[in-house]
This record gives C-alpha cells, sequence and structure tokens, in this order.
C-alpha cells in the first residue's frame, strides 16, 4: 500500500464510516498520533476538502419552489451581488461543490461554454480520489476570450477530476446545412458526439438569444446580422447552439441545423443535465431554457429566481 493509498483509507475511515482514532489505529496498526498526523496531511494534501453548505432560508425557499413549479431534480440559488463577475465566481463556487458530491470514478461530465462555465472551472478544486473524463458538448475553434473558449474549460475541469479531455476539433457554426452533415459523417467528429451524446451529467450555460448578451455573438462566432435573424424567428434561448422559442421548442432551424453540437435529441436523453445563469436579464432565457424539458438541475442567483418565479405567477 503506497502511503497516498494508506491516506485515503485512513480519511474514509474517519469522515464516511465514522470511526474513531483509535479504531482506526488499531485497523493500520499504527499510533494514534500518527493517525491523527495522517488526517492532518490528508487536509493539507487536499485528499479530503470542506464544504459548508451556507445556503440561507430564503435561497432555500427559493430551491423549494423552482423545484416544485419546473419539476427539478435539483436547484441552487446563491445571493446576487452587485458585481456581476462576483455572482458568476460565487455561483461557480457553488456548481463545482455540488458536482464534487455527485461525480464518480468511471463517470463522464458534458461540458459547454460560456463565461458562468468559464467561472465553475476555475472554482473546481482537485479530486484526488476521482477520475471523471470531460467531453466537450459543442464546436468552438477560435474564441476571442478564454473565458468563451469551450476546450479550454473542458481541459480545466477534465485536470481537476484526473479524467481524460475530450475537446471538439470544430467549429461552432459552418455555412451550410450540408457541410455540416458531411462534417458529422466524418469517423473522428461522429465518434465524439456519440461519446457526447453518452455522457452522464451535461453542464450548460442558458445563453439569451439578445444581442447584449450572447455569449456566441461576444465569442465572435455570430455577427449582429445573426441575432437580429434569430430574434426575429422567435429564439429567445440557447443551449449548446441548439435555438428554443418562448414555450421551449426548438426553433430557427436552418440556424440550429448548421451548428455543430449534441443536437436537441441528443441532449434531452441525457439522465442530468445541468443548467446555469446569472441576472434578471436571463430571465426569458432561464423560462424557456426550463420549459424545453432539456434542464434537471437549475443554478442560479437570487434575483434571476425571484424573476423567474414572478413570471410564472409564483
Amino acid at each position: 500500500m503506497t502511503r497516498k493509498d494508506l491516506l485515503i483509507r485512513v480519511a474514509k475511515m474517519y469522515y464516511i464510516e465514522r470511526k474513531t482514532q483509535q479504531e482506526i489505529s488499531d485497523s493500520v496498526f499504527l499510533s494514534r498520533s500518527n493517525v491523527s498526523r495522517l488526517l492532518k496531511t490528508c487536509v493539507d494534501q487536499k485528499i479530503v476538502e470542506f464544504y459548508i453548505n451556507d445556503t440561507s432560508s430564503i435561497d432555500q425557499e427559493l430551491q423549494n419552489k423552482l423545484k416544485k413549479r419546473f419539476a427539478l431534480r435539483d436547484a441552487i440559488v446563491i445571493p446576487s451581488e452587485s458585481d456581476r463577475d462576483l455572482t458568476k465566481m460565487k455561483l461557480g463556487e457553488a456548481v463545482a461543490a455540488y458536482l464534487r458530491m455527485h461525480l464518480k470514478t468511471g463517470m463522464t461530465l458534458g461540458v459547454s461554454w460560456g463565461t458562468t462555465l468559464y467561472y465553475v472551472s476555475s472554482m473546481f478544486k482537485h479530486m484526488a480520489d476521482t477520475s471523471v473524463d470531460v467531453v466537450q458538448l459543442v464546436g468552438g475553434m477560435g474564441a476571442k476570450s478564454i473565458d468563451t473558449d469551450g476546450s479550454e474549460i473542458t481541459r480545466r475541469i477534465a485536470k481537476t477530476l484526473n479524467g481524460d479531455a475530450y475537446v471538439a476539433r470544430v467549429p461552432y457554426i459552418v455555412q451550410s446545412r450540408e457541410l455540416h452533415d458531411l462534417l458529422l459523417q466524418e469517423p473522428d467528429i461522429k465518434g465524439h458526439f456519440e461519446r457526447a451524446a453518452k455522457v452522464d451529467i451535461a453542464l450548460v450555460g442558458m445563453g439569451a438569444a439578445q444581442k447584449s448578451l450572447s455569449s456566441s455573438r461576444r465569442a465572435g462566432y455570430l455577427s449582429d446580422a445573426d441575432m437580429e435573424k434569430l430574434e426575429k424567428e422567435g429564439a429567445v434561448a440557447d443551449i449548446c447552439g441548439i435555438q428554443i422559442d418562448a414555450q421551449g421548442k426548438p426553433c430557427a432551424e436552418e440556424f440550429s441545423g448548421r451548428i455543430i453540437g449534441i443536437g436537441y435529441e441528443a441532449i434531452r436523453r441525457i439522465p442530468q443535465v445541468m443548467g446555469v445563469s446569472v441576472g434578471v436579464e436571463k430571465t426569458d432565457a432561464i423560462l424557456s431554457s426550463l420549459k424545453s424539458g432539456i434542464i434537471s438541475v437549475l443554478a442560479i442567483d437570487e434575483a434571476a429566481a425571484f424573476s423567474v418565479l414572478e413570471h410564472e405567477g409564483e
């Protein structure tokens, strides 16, 4: 048994099996003082990490209302800060903590991209006793900034989870449906999205189809003309490039048909899809995403939660 194996064993016995230090001492044939030092080392080396659930009673009530109203598996609500980036950072921290509790060795995590997901990737802490592969769910080569770079987000999270990163080395959007279909027939690309369709949990942004709010426009993938066309065709939300209208139905089919990504039917079959977003201005996009039936776990801030429930008459 290596020293790391010993540390993991001692940590599990103490924190999971609730054995006393004396019981552990008897089991591993070490003195109680040595066991105490090993437990301290587990914390120092981040084999053991502590998470304090500081959800307020208001946030807990909002979470319960959202779960009930939209038949969600789970909901996370964090306080809204005056600084938008700080709110995104805190939501990223909460989402990363949630995923750390639910991801197990052998599972596969799928991720899209966007600024809030970038914060999630930044807040992930190394999980010493876990190995989870990470798959990029939608293409996106040549993003203008690192916080909208899907391959960077995929690699960051995979590194903390000791897993392989499966990056989609394809554009976000191509010029025609014919080119889209041809690319998806390429063995490597076809294999990538077949893998994407089999992930256990998907982590996705709920983007807004408005010029001023669109991550796709900010990343340089879409033009102002593209955004205006999408709005005219009724697009309200964007999940992995899938355009969704106010009723939660896929729309803008010609446009969505040129996106290189997982696709509407495939993402609906994923057992757990976690949607993240920040801000009251994303209310319509969040509601549209929830009505689509794609999202089973919701992670938003207080301001967005109040707005979503208000719009739904809660």
